[in-house]
């Protein structure tokens, strides 16, 4: 029963972030940086679109109107501070790719590589904390649905792309 629970967690956890990497495709082609297309694809997605615009998932699952609202009052909530922590983590990354052609030093590339992981680590953190709040708004069936077409999104992704986009350049 332990076992099976845990199950139901991770794949819960995974329905969310495949189901937002799964919306982020059409996205994916239009960021400059490998290394945040994926996550700034997400923040997109997560911070400027009504939820009658998120995507099939949602209109699937036949979410309530309460529902509605607290998910909508959850990506609100979140909303400021996702998209001041992508903008600082693009800028880092920009710095990080100008510094690679320039002539500043190793530690200072070092240093600017760290600072990016750090803000990529905080926005992973920050979406993760959202994604579990509107965990909690869904009924079991629906996180279940959920799990289940994010899991196919997952393996369509996969055959489509591979592991093209989950590695990082620097």
């Amino acid at each position: 029963m332990l076992l099976s629970r845990k199950s139901f967690v991770v794949a819960i956890a995974a329905f969310f972030a495949a189901g937002f990497i799964g919306l982020a495709s059409p996205l994916i082609h239009s960021q400059s940086l490998p290394s945040a297309t994926l996550e700034s694809s997400f923040a997109q997605i997560s911070t400027q679109e009504p939820i009658e615009n998120k995507g099939k998932l949602l209109e699937q699952l036949n979410l309530s109107e309460p529902q509605k609202q607290q998910i909508s009052s959850i990506r609100q909530k979140y909303r400021g501070q996702i998209e001041q922590l992508q903008e600082q983590t693009l800028q880092a990354q920009k710095e990080l790719f100008d510094m690679m052609a320039g002539t500043q030093s190793i530690d200072a590339i070092r240093s600017k590589r760290k600072e990016t992981a750090s803000l990529r680590e905080e926005l992973g953190n920050l979406r993760f904390e959202s994604m579990l709040e509107m965990r909690e708004v869904l009924t079991s069936q629906q996180r279940a649905q959920v799990a289940q077409r994010l899991q196919q999104r997952r393996e369509d992704w996969r055959s489509r792309f591979g592991d093209r986009f989950n590695k990082h350049w620097f």
